[in-house]
């Protein structure tokens, strides 16, 4: 990106000018906040974040997407110069102690060494910084444009949910079928709500406005308002996840480069976006296996499931050739879109409140018949439970759960030869991570207190096992 010539000449302007205090540094106590301001009707705040990062956001927990604040953030960092070359893995700071940063949708981690630069003097310099570079919406970013293979509604993806369902969770509002989920809770319900909403995820041209947390998963929401959705995410969240999967999460659509945990609600399946090695080809390399960038433009084509099949072999094999055109990203149009209100987007924003009311209803009420359903089950366990303690000598052990989590799957049965250390005795499902609970002693099954999908805390007894004498 070409730097205004105003960059050539702000840099001495803010280093050495005189700053009057007139804003006070607002610290609370406990607090990680450090300061706060408006600029442009937009808040700004500085906070805390371990001893060598600065974290600044903009706007509020509740402030509605805005394409503009993420660009802001971008110039930002690009006159900072933190952002990372990827050839070299290097940064060219403008101030001595700068390191690197970390963008985010509304917010930017700023870490540097407060030996070289003291946490006041960032402060400071960055909101001069603020107040002096312009916002301006003239600015053209390169971007780039994918046309992207998807199946919509796949069985890769619903073989996942059933997993979910068998394992996990049985009922919730988002199941058996994401996609019908994500039109309801959308406002978009009857015969045709599929269709009609497979029409908007493929209509929308995705813009990427993070790339992370892992692995280059890219983050991106519609430029156009009328196409934005919103969805919750899962809750517990899934331990499996096809690679390739397409999901909605909030306001943001996620693709999922490796086959991994998530939480997002499935809506499609697309072609590889990651190479662990760097070596199936074009556009991969060794210093950047993962396909998208920041401001990328991502436009989805359906294709059948044989089809997505047949690409992604290709795609592994390095011969698929990725639809990529260079492209501009024009601030100025985002703005106008951005700033646009017509009757049909927001009808569609209160048909969005209304049905999202709706659906939180119906996730409260199957979370409370999901509780009351374990809370049965344990006073039934824990009489039980009572009975089998009673009868306990030194020749039976108790195993109990060193996590909290959801029961996953029993793999033993009453009277079966367990072998310490080895035989599995379940798996636990917590913070998207499958746990598996062994014995420490030989000896045969005796009492079972769990039952699949069952919530149980850390302390809870799982198994009795008569030893071995």
């Amino acid at each position: 990106i070409q730097k205004p010539q105003y960059f050539n000449d702000i840099n001495d302007l803010l280093l050495y000018n005189h700053y009057s205090k007139n804003e006070e540094f607002t610290i609370e106590i406990n607090s990680s906040l450090l300061l706060e301001y408006k600029h442009n009707d937009i808040l700004i705040q500085y906070r805390q974040a371990g001893d060598c990062y600065l974290l600044i956001e903009y706007g509020d927990s509740k402030s509605a997407i805005n394409l503009l604040l993420r660009i802001r953030i971008h110039q930002i960092q690009e006159y900072l110069g933190l952002i990372t070359d990827l050839k070299t893995m290097k940064t060219k700071p403008i101030l001595n102690g700068l390191i690197d940063s970390a963008p985010a949708i509304r917010s930017l981690l700023v870490r540097y060494d407060p030996i070289h630069l003291s946490q006041n003097t960032l402060i400071e310099y960055l909101q001069r910084m603020e107040k002096s570079l312009p916002f301006d919406n003239n600015i053209n970013l390169p971007s780039r444009k994918l046309y992207l293979p998807i199946t919509l509604n796949d069985h890769w993806n619903n073989e996942a949910i059933q997993y979910y369902m068998k394992t996990i969770r049985s009922k919730a509002s988002y199941l058996p079928n994401n996609l019908k989920f994500i039109a309801n809770n959308n406002g978009i319900i009857g015969e045709n709500d599929i269709n009609q909403i497979s029409n908007i995820l493929l209509e929308a041209q995705w813009l990427v406005i993070g790339i992370g947390f892992y692995l280059g998963c890219p983050f991106a929401i519609p430029i156009d308002p009328k196409h934005r959705l919103s969805v919750p995410k899962y809750n517990p969240a899934r331990t499996y996840t096809p690679d390739g999967s397409c999901g909605l999460g909030g306001n943001y659509m996620a693709i999922y480069p490796i086959e991994s945990p998530g939480g997002y609600q499935l809506f499609g399946r697309t072609i590889q976006t990651w190479s662990t090695f760097g070596t199936i080809g074009y556009p991969f390399t060794n210093y950047q296996p993962w396909l998208l960038n920041m401001f990328d433009i991502i436009q989805f084509q359906s294709v059948t499931e044989l089809q997505l099949q047949n690409l992604r072999r290709l795609a592994f094999a390095g011969k698929y050739q990725y639809q990529i055109t260079d492209s501009i990203l024009n601030i100025n149009d985002i703005k106008q879109l951005e700033d646009s209100v017509n009757e049909d987007l927001l009808n569609f924003k209160q048909k969005k409140y209304i049905a999202q009311k709706a659906m939180q209803q119906i996730e409260m009420e199957l979370l409370k018949e999901m509780d009351s359903n374990n809370n049965n089950y344990n006073d039934v366990s824990n009489d039980s439970q009572q009975q089998n303690l009673q009868e306990l000598d030194d020749n039976h052990k108790t195993i109990y759960a060193m996590v909290g989590g959801i029961v996953q799957s029993i793999l033993v049965h009453i009277e079966d030869k367990i072998i310490g250390d080895q035989t599995i005795l379940c798996t636990i499902q917590a913070m998207k991570t499958e746990i598996t609970i062994r014995s420490d002693c030989n000896g045969k099954l005796y009492h079972i207190y769990i039952k699949p999908n069952q919530l149980i805390n850390a302390g809870d007894p799982l198994f009795i096992i008569k030893l071995d004498k």
